[in-house]
């Protein structure tokens, strides 16, 4: 019985050291957690980067739409410059109240962009973006005119997509 128990002993030395020796290459717990931070910031990054392409493209075409325009023009302009960065129940809110839509509302000031300030994750399929609407002028001293505005922006099943718009 002891020559059992000593090579049963022996059997299992002999395969967690083969084991042991066949993972001496393989990254240690702390290295794992270092690949699994980095991946996650890579992710963050590329995720801040879609939302500060679409924040962009959004802002750039805010002077594309005349909040004063008739109903039909305007319902062209909303969903010629803001369908696919919109999402659509929001875009149907602004056509209801275009009062409190984002646009170009005389020829001067006119919104050219919008400055982000920062972008601050709500959960893994939500973020906040604050920023600064740049307003120009066509005075001769290029003046700026800043409006605060609030962007919530979801990933949805056409992407991200702005789904709130505070505008102060």
């Amino acid at each position: 019985m002891k020559r059992l128990t000593l090579f049963i002993s022996i059997l299992i030395l002999g395969i967690f050291v083969s084991a042991c020796s066949n993972n001496m290459d393989a990254p240690s717990i702390g290295e794992d957690m270092e690949l699994i931070v980095e991946e996650g910031k890579k992710k963050l990054d590329s995720v801040e980067e879609e939302i500060t392409s679409l924040v962009k493209e959004f802002g750039s075409r805010l002077k594309k739409v005349s909040l004063l325009a008739p109903e039909k023009i305007l319902i062209e302009e909303m969903e010629e410059n803001y369908g696919g960065l919109v999402a659509p129940s929001l875009l149907e809110r602004w056509l209801e109240d275009p009062e409190n839509a984002p646009g170009r509302l005389v020829s001067s000031p006119w919104p050219e962009e919008i400055q982000i300030e920062t972008i601050e994750e709500i959960d893994e399929a939500e973020y906040e973006v604050m920023g600064q609407i740049i307003e120009l002028t066509s005075n001769e001293n290029d003046e700026f005119l800043y409006r605060p505005i609030k962007l919530t922006i979801e990933y949805t099943e056409e992407g991200w997509l702005i789904t709130d718009v505070i505008l102060d």
